[in-house]
């Protein structure tokens, strides 16, 4: 849930790096982890290209993520509370 947050955030497509920076209390582990499964479920993409690998939302990501967006609203609110 929060990876597709994440990567639909300002635009679609982040790197890792880029995905690792706005997880916060998170490893580079736990992201690769967390990568894998909504790629199976076909709710991200990973392109690999000249300037490294993007993750992108799939056309279906991109309604989930809709659907999640408030409660991703209520999980960013109480965390910054």
């Amino acid at each position: 849930m929060i990876v597709l947050g994440v990567i639909g955030n300002r635009g679609n497509g982040k790197n890792f790096n880029e995905i690792l920076k706005d997880i916060h209390y998170s490893s580079s582990r736990i992201i690769s982890k967390r990568l894998k499964e909504p790629q199976n479920f076909q709710l991200i993409q990973r392109h690999k290209g000249a300037e490294g690998v993007t993750y992108t939302l799939s056309g279906f990501g991109h309604n989930v993520r809709e659907s999640l967006l408030p409660l991703l609203h209520m999980v960013e609110k109480t965390s910054t509370d």
